[in-house]
C-alpha cells in the first residue's frame, strides 16, 4: 500500500520499505492528515491529525497512537485527556457543545470511573459504569 506524504519542502511515496524520521506531514489513503513529528514512519511526539470528518486531535504521538491530547469536532465538543488506541481512556474532560461538562474516568470510550457531570447549574459526582450512572453519587440539581 502506498500512501502519499509531504516531508519538509518535497513530496514523496513511501512503502512500507522507506522510513523517515523527524518533523513532516503525511495523507492518508482516508483522506486523514497528520502533521508533527516521526519516529521510524510512525506519528511519534507532537503532532495534530485532521480527519475527514472534521475531527481535530492534538498532542503526543507514542508509536503512531495518540496518547494524550485535545480532540475537537466540528460540532464543538472538546475533549481533553488520555487516549489509548484512540478512544478516551483514563482521566479526562469533555465539553459539550450545549455547555455541559463530564470530567473524570474513561474506559474505552465511555465514561466509567469516579467523575463530575455539570449542566444547565445541575451537578452529579459519582460513579459511572458503560457511559451511565452507577454506584454512589450525589447530585444537586439548580430546580
Amino acid at each position: 500500500m502506498l500512501t502519499q506524504c509531504v516531508r519538509l519542502a518535497f513530496i514523496c511515496q513511501r512503502d512500507n520499505m522507506t522510513k523517515y524520521s523527524g518533523k513532516g506531514t503525511i495523507k492518508y489513503d482516508n483522506g486523514d492528515v497528520y502533521e508533527g513529528d516521526f519516529r521510524d514512519s510512525e506519528p511519534h511526539g507532537q503532532g495534530k491529525i485532521t480527519y475527514i470528518d472534521g475531527r481535530v486531535c492534538e498532542g503526543n504521538w507514542e508509536d503512531g497512537k495518540l496518547q494524550k491530547g485535545t480532540c475537537k469536532w466540528k460540532d464543538g465538543k472538546v475533549y481533553e485527556g488520555e487516549l489509548v488506541d484512540g478512544k478516551r481512556h483514563g482521566k479526562g474532560k469533555v465539553t459539550y457543545s450545549c455547555g455541559g461538562v463530564y470530567e473524570g474516568d474513561w474506559k474505552d470510550g465511555r465514561r466509567h470511573g469516579k467523575g463530575t457531570i455539570k449542566a444547565n447549574g445541575d451537578v452529579y459526582a459519582g460513579e459511572f459504569k458503560n457511559d451511565k450512572y452507577d454506584g454512589k453519587g450525589t447530585g444537586k440539581w439548580s430546580c
